[in-house]
């Protein structure tokens, strides 16, 4: 077993069931994108790195997937392989990094204006790098952006109270929360009111 299909494995996620019937060259190169984007988000996340040291693996991946690394045996040997023999455009693949870094010290965005350009690093950006490994012609590519945007704010409004209380973040645009008078210590100490709940719908219906 590959480490991309260990890390697929292992992160329990669903998506190892949709890749199941793909045939398995293009079912081990997605594996190693999502692997990837695993990594890239774990790093982030995880406890017990301080920041420099997250700032110093996320720029060990940038030359990972640029090809200005020798990359170590193992995953970072597979990822560079899937851009090199896909010919992937790294330019989302760095996108998603960039977007994951943004999580380092986070800020909450001041509009939706930014909150989508944050969704659209981390989510849509993981989307045309998945349509791409996939074969999907050019015209899905605004399909992918679409699905990764849904994606990516459905989780948002879901993990409003995670994301503050585990990692100290709020996506939930500034000006919007003015606009429904929600403060942060709305969100600070769980207080899901009348305020909140419109927020929340406003947010779900835009």
């Amino acid at each position: 077993m590959s480490d991309a299909d260990t890390i697929t494995k292992n992160a329990k996620s669903n998506l190892a069931f949709t890749l199941v019937d793909l045939p398995e060259e293009r079912r081990q190169n997605m594996a190693r994108l999502y692997a990837f984007c695993r990594i890239v988000d774990d790093v982030v996340d995880e406890p017990g790195m301080s920041s420099d040291e997250r700032h110093t693996a996320l720029d060990r991946w940038e030359t990972i997937i640029t090809c200005q690394a020798e990359p170590l045996p193992g995953i970072e040997s597979e990822v560079q392989k899937l851009v090199v023999e896909q010919q992937l455009d790294t330019t989302p693949l760095l996108e998603l990094i960039a977007g994951c870094r943004a999580d380092i010290a986070p800020v909450q965005p001041a509009t939706r204006k930014e909150l989508l350009h944050y969704a659209y690093q981390v989510a849509a950006c993981v989307g045309i790098s998945s349509a791409a490994v996939m074969g999907a012609s050019p015209a899905a590519h605004g399909y992918a952006i679409a699905l990764g945007y849904a994606l990516q704010l459905v989780n948002i409004l879901r993990d409003v109270p995670e994301d503050y209380h585990e990692h100290g973040r709020i996506y939930l645009p500034a000006d919007d929360m003015e606009l429904f008078g929600v403060t942060t210590d709305d969100i600070r100490n769980l207080r899901y009111n009348y305020r909140v709940r419109q927020l929340l719908a406003y947010e779900a219906a835009l």
